[in-house]
């Protein structure tokens, strides 16, 4: 059971980074020149992509599927403590 939920967490904290990167990929190609965005597509990107938003998103998202599996891991062994 706790396998299950910290596979479906992490998942989800896949997806997350795996968007973050691409948003930081158009960012750079933008500034390279690449692509065309504006002043303020530029100012969005960077600010998901690199700025201390980035870098708390990312503890978050490494952080969730620790917590979660720890919980439960928790959680179980109290149930057994419990029952005996």
């Amino acid at each position: 059971m706790a396998f299950g939920l910290f596979f479906k967490v992490t998942g989800i904290a896949l997806v997350i980074l795996s968007v973050k990167l691409l948003l930081g990929g158009v960012l750079e190609f933008g500034e390279a020149g690449m692509i065309p965005l504006g002043h303020e597509a530029e100012e969005v990107l960077e600010f998901i992509a690199e700025d201390a938003v980035s870098e708390v998103l990312s503890a978050i998202v490494v952080a969730l599927p620790l917590g979660v599996f720890t919980f439960k891991i928790i959680q179980g062994f109290r149930e057994r403590t419990v029952n005996l």
